[in-house]
């Protein structure tokens, strides 16, 4: 979960989406990923992935990297609890809690 678009979330994603997916060209990673966040977030992330890493790496975008859109009140079952997304409505920047 991205909480909101702020360099400090979005910089750690971009690692953390870097060694999964170089472990995947590698053939090192089994399993997928799944990232949840408002349609700001993920719009960016997608861009920025598409824009800046190579294609080998963008491949598994959408087939092992899953980039969904949560809305504010929206219900999931991850990792089998049930979570609820809240936007809390901040004036700096669209935020999420869990």
């Amino acid at each position: 979960m991205v909480t909101h678009n702020h360099l400090d979330h979005l910089l750690g994603i971009f690692c953390l989406l870097r060694m999964i997916l170089s472990q995947w060209v590698a053939q090192n990673y089994e399993g997928e990923l799944v990232i949840y966040s408002h349609e700001e977030v993920i719009e960016l992330l997608h861009d920025m992935v598409m824009r800046l890493f190579p294609e080998k790496m963008t491949y598994f975008i959408g087939k092992k990297v899953h980039l969904f859109c949560v809305q504010d009140q929206e219900k999931k079952k991850i990792l089998n609890h049930p979570i609820t997304f809240y936007d809390i409505h901040s004036i700096k920047a669209k935020q999420f809690v869990l």
